[in-house]
């Protein structure tokens, strides 16, 4: 029943007509409409009152039966607003019954922005199947300045139920379009078509619809859209299904018609959907979306993706905000697109296929910053290889890939930062499953990596993996912990490579495939710095515990204070370098290890803090390094070079080097080089060795490395390497092939060599046994290494070998092949071989004891050669007649005294006694000087006999005034004395020395000296350096006195040859025994001939001095004349020549003189008579 409302009574009427003007402006009509046959005319009803501002209508009753309706479809040009509105209170149930009839088709006209609400309706069962897919719902305008609402609606089974076509290039209005609030869908079918009719460039004309506060459970294909802006705000969807539009098109979510579209999803969750045929939720090309604040949770497709993005213009953006995937497919997929994921989480996703986990979107550009990965099964990457990444504030936790790689990256610019990676585990295909690989392709790519943080990483393959032609990479304040790789933690393999890494660190890391090399590993072309980093604790499986360069003809390394600590691998500790290894390329290639601390590394061969072999040239500077406590099992503790070449351009001394193990630095064997003790004679680098056939020849190599090094190889390692003699005749006209004579054919060889073959042990090579058969000739001695499949110089040339006959005291022999042999002499078993010699007979060839002589040996006389002959090395001692004359010269010497130079000034006189054995020497002293020769000339000089008894008179006078003397024999006591204790001491001290001796026959002892002389060895030979000093201490004290004696007069000349001879003595005499003693200890035969050239020298001279003016004034006829021998001066100083001798002040005549010197001698002979006193004191003759 349709009524309009009337006034109840007439009251309100007056009130009614007072607004009735103003009612009918802005006021709306309000109809009511029952379920009876009157809704059937809901089409004129509505077209027919909208008259007002807006035309409600009530459906006051719950369930309408739309299939009942006459007309299929309900036309209505829209002119005003029209609410259409469910009363009831549970809501208005619209039921078509699963048919068509009572469509809504709305025709909007004009601009005046009519808007059309439902409101709490329920919408049921609408099948427009029978009739060509009719939408329940149709709008139609030929503008957008338009608008539908749904508000507290449920759709219930229900297909095909909202299209809009518009079709307009006015301005879009500010208010969407269609709206949908707080309702509900459940098991429809294409919920809404929004289309706009016309092609358009600008989002302005898009149509808008907008979901709001809604329900989606159990639908299929829900939205078609077409340039439009479509928003969804705090809606819940679950179970989407597929959908097949028109039998044509299947799409589930949301399908796309047309480019330029843009969808926004906030607050929203997506779960439990499964679309299974290959479908995504979204499908469309250049559509720009923005999902904020969402849940996808247990979102499937068997397409892989959720949203599909066929993007034309890479200005189309996709933008993931606050969103959160949990257990769901890949979240997009498409090309061309920005896309920009932040504060974002993807938790316990599962991807098995071969499709990438979170993106799959080709030439994009992507930004990822402050998002979580966490929990991730995938057997593919994250994202899409070929796009262009920014990820920033990301976590990777819990991961497990079967990929290549977690995250994949090729041919763009990648940067990362701030990114920490926690317990994920690759386990891809052996050796190529990485976290990060990035392939540069063949333009120059950079791949930067700042404020990385790893930890608790397993990768089958690199960690991180580059590849390409050309890139860069950038690792700044990142941390790499407990990653455990079947390959390098860093590994770039391109052509050309600039890599820096700068406050880096890798500790507790470890590459365990050993067909790969460092946990850092970088081949070819490249330019590398790694500075102010740590490394700590690393291992590799390879070479190189943390760096790795090899294959690699263009260096430019720049390694700065850095630390390597505790880094293990097979070669190289820390660092293992090897540029290219098949031929030489000429770059200009740099090579900085400065300031850094290689600290208990350990190799597990060579090099325990770096290895290296490089064959091009470089500009080095490895200086001002620490390398301390590195270990190395073979050879190297710090530094070992595999180089052959030397690198005069790298220097490695100027580093500080402390307890490495085995050695410092050193290298692989680069020559041998022969042992210097084991050369006889050399010349222009040739060596000469001079043997007897049969000899042993004793000869010794070593093996160095480039440093010049004797190779320190405590286990062993080289002991394979073996060397092997040979020999080659002089006149050998081959010099290319090694003479090698084989076993077989010794026999036609000229030579047998045995122990010609030895090992090298701790880098020497001795051949102690080394035995040369040989008939006399020159030889080469040729050196085969064997074993050894490197090069190996030799720091020598030729080694000479004379091969000479046997001696002469041997006998020659010859083997079956003609080759000379020795044999010693056998004689009869009297012949002792210690005190005799056995020679050969006078029958060549022959060694029989028939024919063979026994002769002593040199030292040995007959019989029996077993008496010694003992050497006479006896020298004489005249040490006392240096005493004697230096100590009367002492005594009776007198002083010059210019008051009265012939006073007697004389002490230790006896009066009387003394007194008469001068007279009775005077007298005698006449006597005896008289002869019948000299006659003559006593008589002519009768006066000056005269004045010689004057002077004896006056002597005599001096004699009796002085009163104290003592014997002149007490000097010959005193001499005598000396002697006797001296040679008492030496009669007893054998005796004593014997005595406190143990051992029988230790006393004394012989031995031969190089003459085959026996001589004593004595341990009283000890005391020879106590006598040595003694008589040293004596010569110096003889020789002050002697220089003070020489100044006197009355003196005998001797006494200044007795001062020279201790000069001699002192020079050459017992002082050199102190430095024979320290010196040549152990060299007797030495010390006795140094000692007979000096004694021979020493005696020799004194001899001279002694003796040489006795022949000198006997051959003069001269030899009585007492002037000769005495000093006694006859002149006084010349003033103008200040000289005794020039003659110009004579006090005395030539016969004075003679006469007082013969006096004087008297008084010598007196004083040296043991029946005469000796005086105190010297006399004095005064002037």
């Amino acid at each position: 029943m349709i009524r309009i409302r009337k006034l109840n009574n007439v009251f309100p009427f007056l009130l009614q007509l007072l607004f009735l003007s103003y009612s009918i402006v802005v006021l709306s009509k309000e109809i009511y409409i029952r379920n009876n046959t009157e809704f059937h005319d809901l089409m004129n009803i509505i077209n027919e009152n909208q008259n007002d501002n807006e035309l409600k209508l009530y459906f006051i009753d719950e369930y309408y039966d739309f299939s009942t309706m006459s007309s299929y479809n309900l036309n209505i040009n829209v002119g005003t607003n029209i609410s259409i509105i469910g009363s009831h209170i549970d809501g208005t149930v619209f039921d078509y019954n699963n048919y068509s009839r009572g469509t809504f088709r709305f025709l909007y006209i004009g601009l005046k922005d009519e808007t059309i609400k439902f409101n709490n309706i329920h919408w049921k069962n609408y099948d427009p199947s029978n009739q060509s897919n009719v939408f329940l719902i149709f709008i139609m305008s030929e503008d957008s300045h338009f608008h539908m609402e749904f508000n507290n609606c449920i759709f219930y089974n229900n297909s095909y139920i909202i299209s809009v076509n518009a079709a307009s290039y006015l301005p879009l209005g500010p208010n969407s379009n269609i709206i949908f609030n707080h309702c509900d869908f459940y098991q429809n079918s294409l919920i809404l078509r929004l289309k706009h009719m016309n092609s358009i460039s600008s989002g302005e004309n898009t149509l808008i619809g907008e979901v709001n506060n809604c329900k989606f459970i159990n639908n299929y294909g829900l939205f078609i859209l077409s340039y439009n802006k479509f928003i969804i705000n705090n809606c819940y969807f679950t179970q989407i299904h597929e959908y097949n539009y028109k039998n044509k098109e299947l799409y589930s979510f949301i399908s796309i018609k047309s480019i330029k579209n843009l969808i926004e999803i906030k607050n929203s969750v997506f779960e439990d959907i499964n679309i299974k045929n290959s479908l995504p939720l979204l499908k469309g090309e250049s559509v720009s979306m923005s999902i904020e604040n969402t849940v996808f949770s247990n979102c499937k497709s068997d397409y892989g993706y959720l949203f599909d993005f066929v993007s034309c213009y890479i200005s189309e953006n996709v933008k993931l905000k606050n969103i959160t995937f949990t257990n769901s497919s890949t979240a997009i997929i498409g090309k061309n697109i920005n896309i920009v994921i932040e504060d974002s989480n993807f938790y316990n996703i599962t991807a098995l296929n071969s499709i990438p986990a979170i993106t799959d979107s080709k030439y994009s550009i992507i930004r990822i910053k402050n998002t979580n990965f966490h929990n991730l099964n995938i057997s593919n990457t994250i994202f899409n290889e070929e796009s262009s990444y920014q990820l920033s504030n990301l976590k990777f936790k819990n991961i497990n890939s079967n990929s290549n790689a977690v995250l994949f990256f090729q041919y763009h610019n990648i940067s990362f930062d701030n990114i920490e990676i926690e317990n994920v585990s690759c386990t891809g295909d052996s050796g190529d499953s990485s976290f990060i690989l990035f392939d540069s392709g063949e333009e120059h790519k950079n791949l930067v990596i700042e404020h990385l943080n790893a930890k608790t990483v397993i990768t089958n393959g690199s960690f991180i993996k580059i590849k390409g032609d050309d890139n860069s990479l950038l690792i700044k304040n990142s941390h790499f912990n407990e990653i455990h790789s079947f390959g390098p933690i860093i590994e770039n393999k391109s052509k050309k490579i600039n890599i820096i890494l700068s406050t880096i660190s890798i500790s507790s890391c470890g590459n365990k495939n050993k067909l790969t090399c460092g946990n850092i590993h970088i081949a070819n072309d490249l330019d590398v710095k790694i500075e102010n980093s740590e490394f700590i604790s690393n291992y590799n499986d390879g070479d190189g515990g943390v760096l790795c360069i090899n294959n690699s003809p263009n260096i430019k390394l720049n390694l700065t204070s850095n630390i390597f600590k505790r880094n293990k691998a097979i070669n190289g500790g820390s660092i293992y370098i090897s540029d290219s290894t098949d031929k030489f390329y000429d770059y200009n290639n740099i090579l900085i290890i400065e300031n850094n601390k290689f600290i208990e590394n350990h190799a597990l061969n060579f090099g325990g803090a770096i290895c290296y072999e490089l064959l091009n040239a470089y500009s080095a500077s490895i200086t001002n390094n620490i390398i301390s406590n590195n270990t190395a099992d073979i050879s190297g503790g710090a530094i070992y070079s595999f180089d052959n070449n030397i690198n005069e351009h790298i220097k490695i001394d100027d580093n500080y080097y402390s307890n490495n193990t085995v050695n410092d630095y050193t290298s692989k064997p680069y020559y041998i080089g022969i042992d210097e003790t084991t050369i006889i004679s050399s010349k222009n680098n040739n060596i000469y060795y001079n043997i007897i056939t049969g000899d042993f020849l004793w000869i010794a190599f070593k093996l160095y490395d480039i440093f010049n090094n004797v190779i320190d190889d405590i286990t062993k390692y080289y002991s394979s390497l073996s060397l092997k003699l040979l020999l080659e005749p002089s006149n050998y006209d081959n010099p290319n092939k090694i003479y090698d004579v084989k076993e077989e054919e010794y026999t036609k060889s000229s030579f047998h060599l045995l122990g010609n073959i030895c090992s090298f042990i701790n880098g020497k090579c001795e051949f102690n046994n080394f035995r040369i058969f040989a008939n006399p000739d020159e030889y080469k001695l040729k050196i085969k290494i064997e074993n050894y499949y490197e090069d190996l110089k030799f720091n020598f040339d030729d080694i000479i070998i004379h091969v000479n006959n046997c001696e002469q005291n041997q006998i020659n022999m010859y083997d079956k092949n003609q080759v000379l042999y020795c044999e010693e002499p056998i004689c009869s078993s009297d012949c002792d071989i210690k005190t005799a010699s056995c020679i050969p007979g006078p029958l060549k060839n022959i060694n029989s004891p028939q024919n063979n002589i026994c002769i002593c040996l040199p030292g040995f006389d007959k019989p029996g050669c077993k008496t010694k002959i003992f050497a006479d090395l006896n020298i004489s001692i005249i040490t006392s007649i240096y005493y004697l004359h230096i100590y009367y010269g002492f005594k009776l010497g007198i002083k010059t005294n210019t008051s009265n130079k012939f006073n007697f000034s004389m002490s230790y006189y006896e009066s009387d006694e003394t007194e008469n054995d001068i007279n009775k020497l005077c007298s005698s002293k006449d006597v005896q000087n008289i002869d019948s020769n000299d006659q003559k000339q006593i008589n002519n000089d009768k006066k000056n006999n005269d004045k010689k008894c004057d002077g004896t008179a006056t002597m005599k006078n001096e004699i009796r005034r002085n009163k104290k003397f003592k014997s002149i024999r007490l000097i010959l006591y005193k001499v005598t004395s000396f002697h006797l204790l001296f040679i008492l001491f030496i009669l007893l001290y054998p005796f004593l020395k014997k005595i406190t001796n143990n051992e029988k026959n230790q006393l004394i002892s012989i031995a031969q000296d190089k003459n085959k002389l026996w001589i004593y060895q004595c341990d009283l030979e000890k005391m020879d350096l106590l006598f040595s000093i003694i008589f040293s201490i004596l010569y110096v004290i003889l020789l002050i006195f002697g220089n003070s004696v020489s100044k006197y007069e009355c003196i005998f000349f001797n006494i200044k040859y007795i001062n020279y001879s201790l000069c001699v003595l002192l020079a050459i005499g017992p002082t050199t025994d102190l430095f024979k003693y320290l010196v040549f200890e152990n060299h007797k035969q030495i010390s006795l001939i140094i000692n007979s050239i000096l004694n021979s020298i020493c005696y020799t001279t004194i001899f001279i001095l002694y003796s040489w003016d006795k022949f000198y004034y006997v051959i003069k006829k001269e030899g009585n004349n007492p002037l000769n021998y005495f000093m006694f001066k006859r002149h006084e100083e010349c003033s103008v020549h200040h000289s005794f001798t020039c003659g110009c002040k004579i006090n005395l005549s030539e016969y004075n003189l003679k006469m007082n010197v013969e006096n004087y001698i008297d008084v010598y002979i007196m004083c040296s008579s043991f029946k005469y006193i000796s005086f105190v004191n010297k006399m004095g003759i005064k002037n």
